[in-house]
């Protein structure tokens, strides 16, 4: 039985296959290309929003660090150079940051050096006012701080930061209009390869009823990271208040409730009717917070002397900070409020001033009780003097120099009483005086006395 010859398949159909597969390396191909496209994109943009991020860092250490300046040129306390010692701790590295980042060509690296050296500028103006206030005190610091140096300084850096972000603007705007072109061209493959890929529909629906289930998944996941939120917030320490875009309260947990005294009727109202503040003492009110975080979205701190009004009027001084709530793509979706009572902490600042006062009274009357000290052993010694200047000029067997020697005698005893005195000053301030109680004679005292 002879075999037949096997049937090839039809020229239509073999055309066909040619096609589909050219169609499948081609669109492959663009896919490969916009996908490598989207993706050196995400990367630009990720690095145009880290030089804008740095940048504005850099800005608020800056200003973190004049305000660390001021309080301790005004009081002249160390503690108040804290924020100033922080920001040179975080300068190094925010610079590093900025200058690390891939750039945009020769002009940013040009901005990220004047950036650099009027940053250098600035620190070197403000450690040299706090040497002036420590060595010179406070009018020498005033001086250097009314010219107008650290205001150049802080102005470049300022206008420098504008232009990094302006420039990092552009290229996002750059980038973005690319991403709409590669939009377009892949949605256009996307076309063609629906109408030439009909055989692939199954497959769509298979792909689509997957992509289904993983949202289900991923918003299931959403949910749970969204109450894990929720539950540690609500554990904290600290009173924690959350709110929206619109500065409308959306969440508080149990510690922000009992310090503002809104136990209930909190959510949906506006940020100010729950977390109302002022200044302490003036009762100015205070600059809201979460508008700030609105407007410059950064992360701020709270005013020094700030205090919170509870809902029953009464006052608690508060401090801490608020932040921006982002998303991954930076839209500012809200702010979340940190704060703590500082009530314990102002009562412990106002105990260490009165014990340094009362340190400082008992200095004042140590030098006072010394001073009457040196006078009363100075009439005693006048005695002695004339005393001895008798017995060089008379015999010292005559009645004369007998009185010489008794006056000599009783100052020397006075003397010995003063410093036995003394002795009894320094065994008070240890804890072991004792007292002892004599009889004496009013006439010897009388005697001593006009003596």
């Amino acid at each position: 039985m002879s075999r037949q010859p096997r049937q090839g398949l039809s020229l239509p159909v073999l055309l066909g296959f040619w096609l589909l597969a050219i169609f499948v390396l081609v669109n492959g191909f663009l896919a490969y290309y916009h996908t490598r496209h989207v993706y050196e994109g995400g990367q630009a943009v990720a690095e145009s929003y880290e030089r804008r991020a740095a940048a504005a860092w850099i800005l608020v250490v800056m200003r973190d660090a004049e305000t660390g300046q001021r309080g301790f040129v005004i009081t002249g306390e160390e503690r108040y150079l804290e924020p100033f010692l922080q920001a040179k701790r975080d300068l190094e590295t925010r610079l590093t940051t900025l200058g690390s980042v891939k750039s945009l060509g020769p002009e940013e690296d040009k901005l990220v050096d004047q950036m650099r050296k009027a940053v250098d500028l600035k620190m070197k103006e403000l450690e040299y006012t706090i040497a002036l206030r420590r060595e010179k005190g406070f009018d020498a610091a005033r001086e250097v701080m009314l010219t107008d140096q650290g205001f150049k300084s802080m102005l470049e850096i300022r206008q420098t930061a504008a232009a990094i972000r302006e420039m990092e603007t552009r290229e996002l705007d750059r980038r973005n209009a690319e991403s709409r072109r590669s939009y377009y061209s892949t949605l256009a493959a996307r076309i063609l390869a629906t109408l030439l890929g009909v055989g692939l529909v199954y497959l769509a629906y298979r792909v689509s009823d997957r992509s289904v289930a993983d949202r289900a998944r991923h918003a299931e996941a959403r949910r749970e990271s969204a109450e894990r939120f929720r539950v540690t917030l609500s554990s904290i320490g600290d009173a924690v208040v959350v709110t929206d875009e619109n500065a409308v309260v959306r969440f508080m947990n149990p510690v922000a409730q009992g310090l503002t005294g809104w136990a209930e009727g909190w959510e949906g109202r506006p940020i100010g009717e729950v977390f109302h503040i002022q200044v302490e003492g003036s009762g100015a009110p205070g600059r809201d917070p979460v508008a700030r975080v609105l407007k410059e979205r950064v992360v701020v701190g709270l005013e020094n002397h700030t205090e919170l009004v509870r809902r029953d009027g009464t006052k608690v001084p508060i401090d801490d900070s608020a932040a921006p709530i982002l998303t991954e793509d930076g839209e500012l979706t809200g702010v979340v409020l940190v704060f703590r009572d500082i009530a314990q902490r102002r009562k412990a600042e106002l105990l260490v001033r009165s014990q340094k006062q009362a340190l400082e009274e008992g200095d004042r009357r140590k030098d006072e009780f010394l001073a009457v000290l040196a006078h009363e052993l100075r009439n005693p010694l006048g005695a002695l003097r004339n005393a001895a200047e008798v017995l060089r000029l008379v015999p010292s067997d005559s009645p004369e120099g007998g009185k010489a020697r008794a006056i000599i005698e009783r100052q020397l005893r006075l003397m010995g009483r003063m410093v036995d005195d003394l002795i009894d000053i320094s065994r008070i301030s240890s804890g072991r005086m004792v007292l002892r109680r004599v009889t004496s004679e009013i006439r010897d005292v009388v005697e001593s006395a006009t003596e």
